[in-house]
């Protein structure tokens, strides 16, 4: 059985001080999938995929601006390389946005 929580930000929430009236009354849903690792492909990459280490809770754009690493130095993303992965892919999960 399903049930619907519903969650009451304060006043003072980060979320209703940058987000305008109009934008927070919107009703769009994004699902977040888990994408499978398959070694003979690679690790997925995208604007809409990420990783989250599973050592630190880090979650880390596939497809910075930038080179990006977990706290825990287990995941990393390398831009000048053209290369990510991780020192454990046990413990990475990589996240499609849909």
């Amino acid at each position: 059985m399903e049930t619907n929580k519903r969650i009451n930000l304060p006043e003072r929430s980060i979320i209703r001080r940058t987000l305008p009236i109009n934008e927070m009354k919107m009703n769009k849903s994004k699902n977040i999938v888990v994408l499978d690792y398959n070694h003979r492909e690679g690790i997925p990459v995208g604007r809409d995929v990420f990783y989250l280490c599973l050592n630190c809770k880090s979650i880390i754009q596939s497809y910075p601006d930038t080179n990006a690493t977990c706290k825990c130095g287990n995941v990393v993303v390398d831009i000048d390389a053209s290369r990510g992965g991780a020192n454990d892919i046990s413990k990475l999960l990589i996240l499609k946005i849909e």
